[in-house]
């Protein structure tokens, strides 16, 4: 199951807005997003040079206030893990299928 396009633009819109408001990088919206998450989800940054890293890391300093979190997360729509490490039974909570 994909997310679909509609809400991928929404997030994305929203990750370039809150990014231009506070004066920052739209990956260290995103990171900080994932780590405003309960449960605290790990990311997984893809870097190919250490700047990426470094760049990465402004996400540590970067708190979303509630407001914020909610409109990220407002266009998300949970979907199953998928891929070869996905558990063979996975499932998304009732409260997130019903947003």
């Amino acid at each position: 199951m994909k997310i679909p396009r509609a809400a991928r633009s929404a997030i994305v819109e929203a990750v370039a807005r809150i990014a231009e408001q506070r004066g920052v990088e739209r990956v260290h919206v995103a990171l900080a997003w994932l780590l405003g998450q309960d449960p605290v989800v790990s990311p997984i940054i893809g870097a190919t040079k250490t700047s990426h890293i470094d760049g990465a890391l402004g996400a540590l300093d970067l708190k979303l206030t509630a407001e914020e979190l909610e409109e990220l997360g407002a266009p998300y729509v949970p979907h199953r893990v998928m891929g070869a490490l996905a558990p063979q039974e996975t499932t998304v909570p009732k409260d997130a299928q019903q947003r």
